[in-house]
């Protein structure tokens, strides 16, 4: 007796949406899914968190007036003492959409087990003192990645 695989879904935005930011989030969501992370609503929520980040999931994308970079929209200058420009320039495979979402994956995963809960992980993303204190944050960013995730369809 074969056991027949089932065909594996994936949180992609509507059909009106560029196609490239599907692509990158099923890109997203298999990075995730080699992590360990295979609950559909768990997905859900990962796979909104980056376009809460940068909408366009574009890597080149430089946030915080120039200190948080790419998609992950890592603050490089509280992190590394410099801008986002420098660091992409010192560190080059940042300039892929690719490397990222590795990245933001990679990192994803180690916050889930740190906090122990999907929510508190995204939250500590945005920022770590409220997540430490088991709170969202007061511009609701939780809130606002799940509001997210209310427009991605399961394909």
């Amino acid at each position: 007796m074969s056991v027949r695989q089932e065909k594996r879904k994936y949180w992609v935005l509507p059909p009106d949406e560029e196609e490239y930011k599907s692509g990158r989030l099923r890109v997203y969501q298999n990075l995730l899914r080699a992590r360990g992370i295979t609950d559909l609503e768990t997905l859900r929520l990962l796979t909104a968190h980056p376009m809460i980040e940068v909408g366009s999931l574009d890597p080149s994308v430089d946030g915080d007036h120039g200190c948080s970079a790419g998609i992950p929209q890592l603050h490089v200058c509280s992190h590394f003492g410099i801008s986002a420009k420098t660091f992409r320039s010192r560190h080059p495979e940042w300039k892929t959409w690719e490397y990222q979402m590795q990245f933001m994956a990679t990192e994803m995963v180690k916050r889930i087990k740190k906090y122990g809960d999907v929510r508190l992980a995204i939250i500590s993303w945005n920022l770590p003192a409220a997540a430490n204190a088991g709170v969202d944050t007061k511009a609701r960013y939780f809130e606002k990645v799940k509001k997210q995730s209310l427009r991605l369809v399961l394909q």
